[in-house]
């Protein structure tokens, strides 16, 4: 028996260590969302958005069910809002083998926005990162970040403007993302013409509407023939699959510019919630919004 100890200690010395590394990498086969995923493709451009809530909401937890999504998600690129710094961006990076992170160049209190995206299918454009709009506190509480990647397989060049709008009702909030969306037309259509597109994040507000006093995009909306909403028909379906659960509300959207247009397969909101009773505590209270391009 004596003999046998140093064997013994040595096991559990390497069991223990390998449950560190585990923990270290994010690893935690509880926390499995199964059929509330629909895994990425290959050959598929897949952008996604999500809201993050107070990123991380729950710590180191949160951290897990956030990496565990994912990696089980596997899509191309996610435009990220509500993270609390760059810190806590590298933290959940460094859990997720493969993926590399973009903090804003302007942080806003706990609140800014980043991007994740998978080193072997997207490349980015380093001299593209910019915040948009940093003198316009009114109508952007947090800039809006553009970068321009190249999905790798399909070899679409895009520019990718992510947003959180101000929130909540009332008409002085209507008021501000109303000019903020003027803006940022009148910016896609003389800064970035004839150029693949996608204006995505947290818009705070509904686009089903069909008055310009009830929406407040209506400008997008109604020049149909340069920009459409991928996600309308989610805004116009079943509150099921909206991306607010808790309120419910679809506020979370991705616009797009009309080289998209023949490009676009479909356009989801997964909901992890379903799968993943503590999703909506540990993870976020918004669902990502996914867009599929061949």
């Amino acid at each position: 028996m004596r003999q046998l100890l140093p064997f013994v200690i040595l096991s559990l010395f390497v069991l223990v260590a390998c449950q560190r590394v585990g923990r270290e990498k994010g690893a935690d086969s509880r926390i499995n969302y199964g059929a509330c995923v629909v895994p990425g493709q290959e050959k598929l451009f897949e952008i996604a958005t999500l809201n993050l809530k107070e990123f991380p909401v729950d710590g180191d937890s949160t951290i897990e069910y956030v990496a565990a999504l994912v990696k089980q998600l596997d899509v191309d690129v996610i435009a990220l809002q509500e993270i609390e710094s760059a810190d806590r961006l590298k933290q959940l990076i460094d859990v997720m083998e493969g993926w590399e992170g973009l903090f804003s160049p302007v942080k806003t209190w706990s609140m800014s926005l980043a991007y994740i995206y998978k080193r072997s299918e997207v490349s980015l454009d380093a001299s593209s990162v910019e915040a948009l709009f940093t003198d316009d506190h009114s109508a952007f509480p947090r800039p809006p970040f553009k970068i321009n990647v190249t999905h790798l397989p399909t070899g679409i060049n895009c520019h990718l403007i992510n947003i959180h709008l101000k929130c909540c009702s009332g008409e002085e909030n209507e008021t501000r993302r109303r000019k903020a969306a003027i803006k940022l037309k009148r910016y896609m259509d003389r800064q970035l013409p004839q150029e693949y597109v996608v204006l995505l994040g947290d818009f705070n507000d509904r686009i089903d509407q069909s008055t310009t006093a009830e929406n407040v995009f209506f400008d997008f909306i109604t020049d149909s023939g340069n920009y459409r909403f991928a996600d309308m028909a989610i805004a116009k379906g079943s509150s099921d699959y909206w991306s607010f659960p808790g309120w419910p509300s679809h506020l979370d959207h991705i616009l797009i510019t009309n080289e998209w247009f023949s490009r676009v397969d479909t356009t989801y909101t997964l909901r992890p919630d379903v799968c993943v009773d503590a999703y909506l505590t540990k993870a976020s209270d918004h669902r990502p919004v996914v867009m599929v391009v061949r």
